[in-house]
């Protein structure tokens, strides 16, 4: 859930916010400068609303419906640091060694970087400083900002290509996967894309960053190992051997549930899962609207990509909940109560942001591509 950096201005929440500043300083000398919440220190994250009906933080994408099923063998591979920079993974010959365990930084340092990771991240609000007609339409319409991803797609530098090249091909391979289960439903690239950069792989790729991400704090894969076994039909040949092989570790969530990750994967790697994951999130809001007789592939874009990206976020038993308590209608319901931190927890909020992003991404991008 990030911006591109360039030309970001302060949103509304950001004002005046030397309270807020002082008590992460307080809670991340407190804490050892370790973790900030159940976030690593420096990592980047965003919000997802728990099943128990509560909001919580976003622990990275894909939900988690009841018990985890069962996890791919990989006892050769040994559990490693939670915490390490993608500048310590080696990679050669198709095999992953774990780095050596990375010093803990100074204590100033920590909490330094525990205000950056939070501020900068969970500025909402914040935007590059744009305002166009359609940005205008789609705020009024969302009652939430949407991010302005577009200026990506101009291929800045090498790793913002690179990603750029792979996007046709990771959504041709998810729509050959969704024909072949005989889903009349497809998904797009704008789709696809604004749920990976939305995750947060929109920083690394906007510093020129070409990877390997960490899955958990960069990309939202905390539920890839987790839920593998139902996941699998939709994973590309190249994650099914990350998870077979790739170095794994546990990291704590909101619960204080530990949960086994893959620590970093490639890129490309990194956008098949993520776009793997979304559509079997798609594909269990399918069912359910299904269950309650409308078709997917009958709504608008936006509805799809709504509701889509609300199970992706919170997981099948919220999402279920959600689409119980507010209708298959709730997206064309603004939010009413402006952009502010205390709604960052709220799965309704985010999906309304990332499917103004997406539209506006569409707009900005593949509506001109048309001839």
């Amino acid at each position: 859930m990030f911006l591109r950096h360039r030309g970001m201005r302060r949103g509304p929440h950001q004002q005046g916010g030397v309270q807020l500043v002082t008590l992460l300083i307080v809670i991340a000398v407190i804490g050892g400068g370790v973790t900030v919440g159940s976030r690593l220190v420096g990592s980047h994250f965003g919000r997802r609303a728990d099943e128990s009906g509560d909001s919580v933080p976003i622990l990275g994408g894909g939900g988690r419906a009841g018990s985890p099923p069962a996890t791919p063998t990989a006892s050769e591979v040994p559990a490693a640091p939670a915490m390490a920079s993608t500048a310590m993974l080696v990679q050669s010959a198709g095999t992953v060694e774990a780095p050596p365990a990375p010093q803990s930084p100074p204590l100033w340092q920590s909490a330094l970087s525990a205000v950056v990771s939070f501020l900068i991240p969970s500025a909402q609000a914040a935007t590059p400083n744009l305002d166009t007609p359609k940005i205008r339409e789609l705020t009024g319409r969302w009652g939430v900002r949407p991010r302005v991803y577009a200026g990506l797609w101009k291929g800045d530098n090498a790793a913002e290509q690179r990603f750029l090249d792979a996007l046709p091909e990771v959504t041709r391979f998810l729509n050959e996967r969704l024909a072949k289960s005989g889903s009349p439903v497809r998904v797009t690239e704008a789709e696809v894309a604004t749920n990976f950069l939305a995750e947060g792989a929109i920083v690394p790729l906007s510093k020129g960053d070409p990877g390997p991400y960490h899955s958990f704090s960069v990309m939202g894969l905390d539920s890839l190992v987790t839920n593998y076994a139902a996941l699998k039909p939709w994973l590309h040949d190249s994650v099914v051997r990350e998870v077979a092989t790739g170095w794994r570790g546990t990291v704590q969530n909101e619960k204080k549930q530990n949960l086994e990750v893959i620590h970093f994967l490639g890129m490309e790697p990194g956008m098949y899962a993520s776009g793997g994951m979304y559509v079997w999130s798609k594909m269990q809001a399918t069912r359910d609207l299904a269950a309650r007789g409308v078709k997917m592939s009958d709504l608008p874009q936006e509805a799809q990509v709504y509701w889509s990206t609300i199970y992706f976020n919170a997981g099948p038993a919220l999402g279920r909940r959600t689409l119980d308590q507010y209708g298959v209608d709730d997206y064309k319901v603004p939010w009413s109560g402006g952009e502010s931190l205390r709604y960052h927890f709220n799965q309704r909020y985010n999906a309304r942001w990332r499917t103004g992003t997406f539209e506006l991404l569409q707009h900005d991008v593949y509506a001109r591509k048309k001839p």
